[in-house]
C-alpha cells in the first residue's frame, strides 16, 4: 500500500523523464474555427410563415 500516497510535487518529476512535451501548434489558422470553417453568414431561413 505504500503506492497510494500522495505525490509530492518535490520529488524530481521533472527529472525523471515519464512526462513528454506537448506539440502545440501555434499557427492562429490552426487554432481558430473561424479560419478553418470560415466566418460563414446565417443560413436563409423560411420567414414567410411569420408575415400576416
Amino acid at each position: 500500500m505504500a503506492d497510494n500516497k500522495k505525490k509530492s510535487t518535490k520529488n524530481g518529476k521533472k527529472q525523471d523523464g515519464k512526462f513528454r512535451s506537448k506539440n502545440v501548434k501555434h499557427d492562429p489558422s490552426a487554432e481558430s474555427a473561424r479560419a478553418v470553417f470560415g466566418l460563414r453568414e446565417p443560413e436563409q431561413t423560411d420567414n414567410r410563415h411569420l408575415s400576416i
